[in-house]
C-alpha cells in the first residue's frame, strides 16, 4: 500500500504525518491525501466536501495542533495510526485512526469515510458535542464605570453607552466556522457593532462542555467567564463626541498620540470609510516635503482652479487662494495640492500613505480598512490631482484621519490605536521628526488662521485642561 509520507512508497501504510494545526496545514494535508483514496471513496466524496470534513471535525474538537503516530501493521484489511489532538477546550485527546484499505501493495488505497477525520470514531459514528458560553464579562471605562454588564448589559452610563458599546446578535455567517473553532455553540449571540464587537475574544471568555462519540465521553470541560474587561474609553470625551457630532452623517475619533489609547469613538468614526477630502493633504504634504518637492517660503498664485489633463479642478465654493505654502495649506488649495500631488508622484504618495496606514487591516476587529489606489490605478495628472487632494478613489476611516494627526504630533511615530487599557504600545516610524515638526507647524496654521479657526479655540480650551489628546470630526461629503 503506498505510504502517505511524501515521496516514498512501501508496502507498509504510513499515513504522513500533517504539520501542526491551522486551517493552511490542514488543506495542504487533504491535498496530500487524494492520491491515496480509492477510486470509489473518491467517487463517494468530492474534494470540496473531503476538505470540508475535516475542517469541521477541527472546528467541533476546537483543535489547535494534531500529532500523528507511526502506523501499525496491517490487520483485517485496516491500519490502526495512533493520534493525538489538542483542543483549545476539551484538553488533549488521544485515540486510534483506523484506516480502512482496499487492494494490496503498490495498488493499496486507502477507503475513506468522514469518522476518519478525528480519532476514536467509528464507522457510522459522527464526532459531537454541546457547549455553553459563561456570562459575558463586564465592559468598563477607563475610569472604571460601567460601560456594559451582565445578560441584560446593564450601564452606568447611559447617556454614551448607547453610542459605543454596541449590540449583540447571531453569529454572522462569515464568522461561523472560526468561533465553531473557538467552542461557541451555534447559537451564540456574539459581538456585532460597537465594542462588543471589537472586543468580543476579550468579552466572551471560555466556553465549556463536552466533546463525545455517541455515548462515549471524548473531552470535558467548565466554562469560565472573563474578568471585567477595562476600555480606553473617556465618558467625558465620549460625551463630547457624540454632542459634537450631534446625529449627523460622520464619525469622531480621540485618541492620545504617546500611547495609542483611543479615548472617543462616535458615529461612523472606524466602521465605515469615505472621502478624506482636505485632511488628505497631510498625506501629500509629507510626502512632499521628504521628496524635496516644496519649501515654506514657495509661493503661488492666487487661483480659483487649477488645470490638470485638460480639466479644471476647483478650490473648494470657487473660492480663490494662493500666497505662500503656510497660507496655501491653512486655506487648503486645490489649486496647489492638486499640482504638487503630479509633481511629488503615484509611486511616492502611495508609498507614504501606505505608511500612515492605508491599506492595512486594523488592530481593532470590525475597523474598516482605509483605502490608497495603487500606482497602477492611479490614471492621468487629474485622477492623481484628485487623489493628492482626497478624492477620487481614497477612502478613510475618521480613525485613520485621526491616527495621521497623532503621528505627526508624536513627532512622526505611529502608535496603532487601540482600545483595551494598558495594551502594549505598537510603534513605527513613519517619517522624519523633522518633516513632522514642520507639518505641525503648518496644522497649527490651520487652526490660526486658516479653515480651523473653530478647531482653534476648542484647542485653547483643551489646554486650559491640559489634555494631552488629538481628535477627528469628518462630516461626510465636506472639503
Amino acid at each position: 500500500m503506498p505510504t502517505l509520507e511524501a515521496g516514498r512508497t512501501t508496502s507498509t501504510p504510513r499515513p504522513r504525518r500533517p504539520p501542526s494545526g491551522g486551517a493552511d496545514r490542514r488543506h495542504r494535508l487533504t491535498h496530500r491525501l487524494v492520491p491515496e483514496l480509492s477510486a470509489s471513496a473518491r467517487a463517494r466524496t468530492p474534494f470540496d466536501s473531503f476538505r470540508a470534513a475535516y475542517d469541521q471535525a477541527a472546528a467541533t474538537a476546537t483543535a489547535t495542533r494534531i500529532k500523528v503516530g507511526g502506523a501499525h501493521d496491517p490487520s483485517g484489511g485496516t491500519v490502526s495510526v495512533p493520534v493525538t489532538v489538542r483542543t483549545r477546550i476539551f484538553g488533549t485527546i488521544r485515540g486510534q485512526v483506523k484506516l480502512p484499505f482496499s487492494g494490496s501493495g503498490d495498488t493499496a488505497r486507502v477507503d475513506w469515510r468522514p469518522n476518519l477525520t478525528f480519532p476514536g470514531v467509528d464507522r457510522g459514528e459522527a464526532l459531537q458535542r454541546a457547549t455553553q458560553l459563561p456570562t459575558r464579562a463586564t465592559l468598563l471605562a477607563r475610569d472604571r464605570q460601567v460601560l456594559a454588564k451582565g445578560d441584560d448589559r446593564a450601564t452606568d452610563l447611559p447617556g454614551i453607552a448607547p453610542d459605543i458599546v454596541g449590540e449583540l446578535g447571531p453569529i454572522p455567517p462569515d464568522q461561523a466556522l472560526q468561533l465553531r473553532g473557538l467552542g461557541y455553540p451555534d447559537d451564540a449571540r456574539v459581538g456585532i457593532s460597537g465594542l462588543e464587537r471589537a472586543l468580543q475574544t476579550q468579552l466572551a471568555g471560555r466556553p465549556g462542555g463536552t466533546l463525545s462519540v455517541g455515548a462515549r465521553i471524548l473531552g470535558r470541560s467548565v466554562a469560565r467567564a472573563a474578568p471585567p474587561v477595562v476600555t480606553t474609553i473617556d465618558p467625558k470625551l465620549e460625551r463630547s463626541a457624540v454632542n459634537n457630532l450631534g446625529g449627523l452623517n460622520g464619525g469622531v475619533a480621540v485618541i492620545r498620540p504617546a500611547t495609542g489609547d483611543v479615548l472617543a469613538l462616535a458615529g461612523l468614526a472606524y466602521s465605515a470609510t469615505g472621502p478624506p477630502g482636505s485632511t488628505f493633504k497631510l498625506v501629500t504634504t509629507t510626502a512632499a516635503l521628504e521628496a524635496h518637492k516644496i519649501r515654506l517660503s514657495d509661493t503661488f498664485p492666487v487661483e480659483s482652479a487649477a488645470l490638470l489633463s485638460g480639466v479644471r479642478l476647483s478650490n473648494a465654493n470657487g473660492e480663490s487662494c494662493g500666497g505662500t505654502f503656510v497660507e496655501a495649506f491653512a486655506e487648503s488649495c486645490n489649486s496647489v495640492f492638486a499640482p504638487l500631488g503630479v509633481k511629488v508622484g503615484k509611486q511616492k504618495l502611495v508609498q507614504v500613505a501606505e505608511r500612515y496606514g492605508f491599506n492595512e487591516q486594523p488592530a481593532i476587529p470590525g475597523a474598516a480598512v482605509s483605502e490608497m489606489p495603487q500606482p497602477s490605478d492611479i490614471g492621468d495628472d487629474l485622477d492623481l490631482g484628485s487623489t493628492a487632494i482626497g478624492q477620487g478613489k481614497v477612502l478613510a476611516s475618521p480613525l485613520e484621519m485621526v491616527s495621521i494627526a497623532a503621528t505627526i504630533g508624536n513627532h512622526g511615530l505611529r502608535v496603532k490605536p487601540h482600545l483595551l487599557l494598558g495594551e502594549g504600545v505598537q510603534r513605527a516610524r513613519v517619517t522624519t521628526p523633522q518633516v513632522a515638526a514642520t507639518l505641525r507647524k503648518l496644522m497649527i496654521g490651520v487652526v490660526k488662521f486658516g479653515t480651523g479657526t473653530a478647531a482653534g479655540r476648542e484647542r485653547a480650551d483643551r489646554r486650559r485642561r491640559r489634555s494631552p489628546t488629538t481628535s477627528w470630526r469628518r462630516r461626510w461629503g465636506s472639503n
